[in-house]
Order: structure tokens, then C-alpha cells, then sequence
């Protein structure tokens, strides 16, 4: 196992799971109102925009499963394992002109941390401003980082959102932190 692999193998200890989730497609959906063509396509998709602070699971394209959580007033993160859904997703919206979908699956990663012991985690690499309700998402400092945190369906789990560089140094903070626990 190379060093980057090594920095970036599951966590699993001590009430604490935390897994890298390399499979997820993500993308940046960018509008100027929550009204236009661009939501119209995405309603036509099944999906639609969630509140601010909140992240919602659906079925869109195919029936995929798919994620959103809305990071701003102009941006809400979509996010589903289902390639051909996703491709499915982006020529739908292609077309708009008062908004994009933009592929960031390339440079976003999402780490599924779940256990009894999350709150405690993520109160220890960041603070209690990482801690969010089931069904919200924000962004939020962790391990010095700017990441999105959700929580979706029941809160049981927590989807980190990190800039693909920064992960093996999330990793890092985690390991070390369960380590101390």
C-alpha cells in the first residue's frame, strides 16, 4: 500500500467509523434564483432545490439516489453514486442559462463517518459548529479545513465534503483524534 492509500485507509475504532467514499460523483449546481429553466430541468429530473442548511436524499434520474445539500442562496452540492444517472443529470441541465452543473468529482470527496461517538469526533477536529441535525448540511471549519458537513436521512451518519488535496490531512486529524478518545 503506497503512502497516499496508507494516509487514506478507513478508520474504524473506538465507536468511530470513517470511510472515504471515492465512488460518489459531485457537482456544483450554481443558479441566480431559485426560479428559471435551470430548476424547471430539475424538477423535470425529480429533484428539487433544498432549503439552505439542509440536505435532502431523492431519487432522480433512473431512480438513482441522490444527495443535495444547499451550501448557499446561489449553490446546492448534488451528489449520487449512480454514474449514468449523474451523466443523465448534467445533459438534462446542460442546456440552462441561468445556471450550471459543475463536475466536481474529480476534486470533492466525501468521507461517511458514522458510530456512537461522532458528536465527539467532530466537537475534537473542529467544534461544535460541526455538529448538524439530521436532514442539515453546512460548511463548517474541521481539522483547520473548510468542509460541508450533512447529515442525511436520520443523522445517524455524517457526510464530510473535502477538497480531494486536503483529505489525506483530514485522514490524519481523525486518526490521531481516535487515537486519543
Amino acid at each position: 500500500m503506497g503512502d497516499l492509500e496508507a494516509a487514506l485507509a478507513p478508520v474504524s475504532a473506538d465507536g468511530i467509523e470513517a470511510i472515504l467514499e471515492r465512488d460518489w460523483h459531485v457537482a456544483a449546481l450554481r443558479y441566480f434564483a431559485v426560479h428559471g429553466d435551470l430548476i424547471e430541468a430539475l424538477a423535470k429530473c425529480g429533484l428539487g432545490l433544498p432549503a439552505l442548511g439542509q440536505a435532502v436524499e431523492a431519487r432522480g434520474p433512473g431512480g438513482a439516489h441522490f444527495l443535495l445539500a444547499a451550501r448557499s442562496p446561489t449553490e446546492t452540492w448534488v451528489m449520487t453514486r449512480d454514474g449514468a444517472a449523474f451523466g443523465a443529470l448534467a445533459a438534462q441541465l446542460a442546456p440552462c442559462v441561468d445556471g450550471c452543473l459543475v463536475d466536481q468529482s474529480g476534486g470533492l470527496w466525501p468521507v461517511r463517518v458514522r458510530g456512537a461517538r461522532i458528536e465527539e469526533l467532530l466537537t475534537r477536529i473542529g467544534s461544535t459548529a460541526a455538529l448538524v441535525a439530521a436532514g442539515a448540511a453546512h460548511v463548517t471549519r474541521i481539522a483547520e479545513l473548510t468542509v460541508m458537513v450533512a447529515a442525511p436521512g436520520d443523522g445517524a451518519e455524517r457526510l464530510l465534503l473535502v477538497d480531494r488535496v486536503y483529505a489525506p490531512h483530514l485522514f490524519g486529524w481523525i486518526r490521531a483524534t481516535v487515537a486519543d478518545l
